[in-house]
């Protein structure tokens, strides 16, 4: 009780306290102008960048998804492409037939009339098969130009190695190796 007859006895003092703990409230509470205007340009700053990156985020998502069509073109055209290769690869055309038909009589009337010719013929044959199987998997190059086999140009040194080799590994059981190669 004795504080507050204190208190009692000297009023503006009270009062002065009261005010100056008020004062320091609000001036913590409420920033001063200058603090007011940096506030504001921050929050300006702020809504800029907000723009910036919604703007980015926009852009973006357009070429995102431009790039996601465009790759499912490209695995369209891909898948077509493929489909069209194995659909061309398995139809013979109308000279290819008449050419094969042409050889095959070739080859029968060789074997009837030459016993000989039947083991060279047949070794010949498992090695351009072996050739189109390599062709077949990508391990050689298909060949960019049609051609008829009369006017085909002799083996390059690099096939004529190749065949020598997957023939001399046939006749051994082995599969050619890379050493085997660079020989």
């Amino acid at each position: 009780m004795a504080f507050f007859e204190w208190c009692m006895a000297h009023p503006g003092l009270v009062v002065s306290v009261i005010l100056m703990i008020a004062t320091f409230i609000i001036g913590v509470q409420l920033p001063s102008p200058a603090a007011r205007l940096q506030a504001r340009r921050l929050q300006q700053e702020i809504d800029n960048y907000k723009r910036v990156l919604s703007t980015r985020a926009e852009i973006e998502a357009e070429s995102l998804l431009r790039l996601k069509t465009e790759l499912e073109e490209m695995r369209r055209i891909n898948e077509n492409l493929r489909v069209t290769n194995k659909t061309l690869m398995g139809k013979p055309s109308q000279a290819e037939l008449r050419l094969l038909h042409v050889y095959d009589r070739a080859i029968n009337s060789m074997l009837a009339s030459n016993p000989v010719f039947g083991p060279t013929w047949q070794r010949h044959l498992d090695e351009a098969l072996q050739e189109m199987k390599h062709v077949e998997q990508g391990m050689l190059d298909w060949v960019k130009r049609v051609f008829r086999p009369s006017e085909q140009s002799p083996l390059s040194e690099q096939s004529q190695r190749l065949l020598a080799i997957e023939s001399k590994s046939a006749e051994k059981g082995a599969v050619p190796t890379a050493e085997a190669e660079d020989q």
